[in-house]
């Protein structure tokens, strides 16, 4: 039977995240560590590196953080917690392709010669993604949105920012086994937030890594990748549906650990349906509304007004996804 509660499963890491303050290095699940790794701007402080030792002594890292300065420094400092260095790493897994869990996979491989494993959609989308140009792309997205002329020039600028992303040098597909000697880690392919988001279950410890699909508080974005043909919003929904079944413990991409992934899924799910019904009742209004005319009537956290930047590119890329959504039969039965 699956918890229905939501609860927190380490008081340490749920005190450090409702002061906004970096938790301690820590250890769970029979042998499993949790390194916080910081992250530059502010929005969300840090991620968490997961670390376990195999049955030879080597070391796997999954989600390695954002690849600041001194990120090296800080990943061993944490495996030192564990009496392992750098040096022992041998895999390292990505639960996707955003910065903040692949970005610093670049600089572990080039200085232990660990392999990056990744899933096989999400390595094609970081190779499809490094032969786009971010600013052609945004352009592109931004006429089809209609994005007043006094706000382009914001939104042009933030999708200069290019960054490199290592592919993958052992590519995984749903239900295989990550190559970690002792240790079941089963990959269960989740995507929606990305393409080829993964999640992974740790079967004998218990523990589902949930990478961004499902956060303690956070409601994660989607389609924030290379784009598939499926629409994103769906994809995300029947991941959700699908971890629901597993009475883990959560270790999430951030914020704490937790226990109650199928409470979590429906709150998660009902935030994003709230917004597919938002939308569905502005298009029922004026079907002729461009993206931007739509987002301005929605609700946000923030307020629309105060939008800038990343945070209004996001709002009107999850806006036009939910568009596409609610023109889908899976979309107006959901809106419905």
């Amino acid at each position: 039977m699956t918890t229905r509660t939501f609860e927190p499963t380490s008081p340490a890491q749920h005190a450090a995240a409702m002061r906004g303050a970096l938790p301690d290095v820590e250890e769970f699940a029979g042998g499993w560590w949790s390194i916080p790794v910081p992250m530059p701007g502010g929005h969300i402080p840090y991620n968490l590196c997961y670390a376990v030792r195999d049955d030879a002594g080597g070391v796997h890292l999954i989600d390695p953080g954002w690849p600041t300065t001194g990120h090296l420094d800080v990943l061993a400092a944490g495996l030192a917690h564990m009496g392992a260095g750098l040096s022992d790493v041998r895999t390292v897994t990505a639960t996707h392709l955003h910065t903040d869990h692949l970005g610093g996979a670049g600089d572990l491989r080039a200085a232990t010669s660990a392999r990056i494993v990744l899933h096989r959609e999400e390595d094609r989308a970081v190779r499809e993604m490094a032969g786009r140009r971010p600013a052609h792309a945004a352009s592109d997205a931004i006429d089809r949105w209609g994005v007043p002329a006094d706000r382009r020039a914001e939104l042009e600028a933030h999708a200069e920012e290019r960054v490199e992303r290592p592919t993958a040098d052992v590519l995984v597909d749903d239900g295989d086994l990550l190559p970690i000697p002792g240790r079941s880690v089963r990959v269960v392919h989740t995507p929606g937030h990305t393409t080829g988001h993964i999640c992974l279950r740790d079967e004998d410890a218990g523990v589902l890594f949930t990478g961004d699909l499902l956060l303690p508080t956070i409601h994660p974005g989607v389609g924030l990748g290379a784009h598939g043909d499926a629409n994103p919003l769906a994809d995300y929904l029947s991941s959700l549906q699908r971890i629901a079944r597993f009475d883990n413990e959560a270790a999430p991409g951030h914020e704490y650990r937790f226990r109650g992934v199928f409470a979590r899924t429906i709150t998660t799910a009902e935030h994003h349906l709230r917004r597919t019904r938002e939308v569905q009742r502005v298009l029922q209004r004026d079907r002729a509304h461009t993206v931007w005319e739509v987002a301005s009537e929605l609700t946000w956290s923030a307020g629309w007004a105060n939008l800038q930047g990343f945070f209004l590119m996001s709002a009107l890329a999850q806006t036009a996804m939910h568009i596409e959504f609610v023109q889908t039969d899976a979309g107006r039965t959901a809106g419905g």
